[in-house]
C-alpha cells in the first residue's frame, strides 16, 4: 500500500506540473498574437499643465527638455461631466456638451526631422493617444493608445506601406526644392504653412502617396472679391510599390 500511495503521489505531482505548463503555454501564447499591454498608471505620462501656461506666455510654443517643440496645445477638463450636468440640468442644450472634457498636444521634432507628434489627453489628464506622422495625415513610426485601465495597444504604422516609404516622398520633395533633408529646411507658403503635404492611401490593394505642393503654380481658380490666392496646389502620386510619380495638374 505504501509502494502503490508512492506511486499516485508522484503520478499526481507530475500530472500537476503538465498542466501548469501547458496553462503558461497558453496565456504566452495568447499575449503573442496581441498588440497590447499592461502598464501602472503611474507610468503614463498626465497632461503637463505647467507646459500649457509656459506656452500661452509665448505664443503658444515651448520648447521641451527633450528638444522637441510644442507648438499647439489644449488642456482636458477634469470637471467637464460635472459641468455636462450640471449645465444641462440648468436647461444647456445637450448638444452643446459634444466634447468628452479631453485635451492634446502637438510635438514638432527637432531638426532635421519633419516629424511631428500628436497626444491626447483624458479629462483625467492621463493619455490615451499618442501619433507620429509625417506632412500631417501620414502616420509612421509606432502608434499607441491606451484605455483608462492602463492597457496600451500599439500598432507599427511603417507596416502598411509597401517598398517606397515616406522617407522616398521626401526625397522627392526634395528634387523640387521643397525642403532639405540634411538641414529640415522647408518652404512656407504665404500663410506659414509648411509648403507640402503628404497622405498614404491603400484601396483596392493599391497603394500609393499623394504629395501635395501647396501654392506650387500660379492660381487658375475662380477670382472673386479681394486678393486672389497665391498659388494652387500640385499633386503627385507616387507608386507605393514602384516609386513612379505621376503628377494631376
Amino acid at each position: 500500500m505504501k509502494i502503490i500511495g508512492k506511486m499516485f503521489f508522484v503520478s499526481l505531482i507530475f500530472i500537476l506540473i503538465a498542466c501548469n505548463g501547458q496553462e503558461n503555454k497558453t496565456i504566452s501564447t495568447d499575449k503573442s498574437t496581441t498588440n497590447s499591454t499592461k502598464i501602472d498608471n503611474k507610468m503614463r505620462e498626465k497632461f503637463d499643465f505647467d507646459v500649457y501656461q509656459k506656452s500661452l506666455e509665448n505664443d503658444g510654443i515651448y520648447n521641451l527638455p527633450n528638444k522637441n517643440t510644442v507648438y499647439m496645445i489644449s488642456p482636458p477638463n477634469p470637471d467637464y461631466e460635472k459641468q455636462k450636468e450640471d449645465s444641462i440640468k440648468n436647461g444647456s442644450p445637450a448638444h452643446f456638451w459634444e466634447g468628452d472634457g479631453s485635451g492634446f498636444q502637438y510635438e514638432r521634432l527637432p531638426k532635421p526631422s519633419f516629424e511631428t507628434i500628436y497626444k491626447e489627453f483624458g479629462a483625467d489628464g492621463y493619455i490615451i493617444k499618442k501619433e507620429h506622422f509625417i506632412g500631417q495625415n501620414t502616420k509612421v513610426g509606432v502608434s499607441e493608445y491606451f484605455d483608462k485601465n492602463g492597457n496600451v495597444k500599439t500598432i507599427d504604422e511603417d507596416k502598411k506601406c509597401g517598398k517606397i516609404k515616406p522617407i522616398d516622398a521626401l526625397k522627392f520633395l526634395e528634387t523640387k526644392g521643397i525642403l532639405n533633408l540634411k538641414t529640415g529646411e522647408v518652404q512656407q507658403t504665404t500663410s506659414d504653412e509648411d509648403k507640402f503635404g503628404l497622405s498614404f492611401i491603400e484601396e483596392k490593394g493599391h497603394k500609393y502617396f499623394v504629395i501635395v505642393i501647396k501654392e506650387g503654380k500660379s492660381y487658375d481658380g475662380p477670382i472673386g472679391r479681394g486678393e486672389p490666392p497665391a498659388g494652387s496646389s500640385i499633386a503627385y502620386y507616387m507608386d507605393g510599390e514602384t516609386g513612379v510619380v505621376t503628377s494631376k495638374k
